[in-house]
């Protein structure tokens, strides 16, 4: 009993290292000519107030201003008021709109979210918006800056400026290796309980 009791208390905190807090990175990066925006992650919007409704990136692709991004194309379909505390300004310019998208469409604006219709928690969110002919300077970047608001879930949204430096990329084990570990575990100890057991019967 006691050696099972031992099993369930590693599977304990095997599940707590699993729920890890999930991060969705929006990174402006000057790629030759053009500034690009890509989005990446999933989050947990569980414990938020979700409306219904529709908000569209103005002209289909994107825009930036100062305390707004929009990401991708088309409409985000799930509101999320005050989900987290307001954004600081992100750009000193005038607003940027983009060029050409990718992707679905995340709306980040003074302190709401706006997600895809239908969006379930943890799916992995990938988009991208281009600005053509811009740079740091044209639309009022500040290159290094890094701008964090966690949502109730404890998942953040990071939104970084500038190349991400190999010190700021964490390398952070997924699921799917927590889960073979947590299978290693729980087999090297059923085997050694096993063992016992018919030791203690021989």
């Amino acid at each position: 009993m006691v050696k099972f009791r031992k099993i369930l208390g590693v599977l304990a905190l095997v599940s707590a290292a699993t729920s890890a807090h999930a991060v969705y990175t929006l990174n402006f990066v000057q790629s030759g000519p053009d500034m690009v925006l890509t989005g990446s992650g999933s989050l947990d919007i569980s414990g938020t107030v979700q409306n219904a409704g529709i908000a569209n990136c103005v002209g289909g692709n994107g825009y930036v201003t100062p305390n707004t991004i929009c990401i991708g194309g088309g409409a985000a379909g799930i509101t999320i008021p005050a989900a987290f505390a307001v954004l600081p300004a992100i750009t000193s310019g005038a607003n940027s709109f983009a060029n050409s998208s990718t992707g679905p469409a995340v709306y980040v604006s003074v302190s709401s979210l706006y997600l895809p219709a239908g969006y379930v928690s943890g799916t992995a969110i990938s988009n991208s918006s281009t600005f053509n002919g811009q740079t740091y300077a044209s639309m009022g970047l500040t290159v290094g800056t890094t701008i964090s608001r966690a949502l109730p879930s404890g998942d953040t949204i990071v939104i970084r400026v500038g190349p991400i430096a190999p010190s700021q990329a964490q390398s952070i084990p997924t699921l799917g290796e927590y889960a073979l570990f947590a299978l290693a575990t729980v087999m090297a100890l059923t085997g050694f309980t096993l063992i016992q057991r018919r030791r203690s019967g021989s």
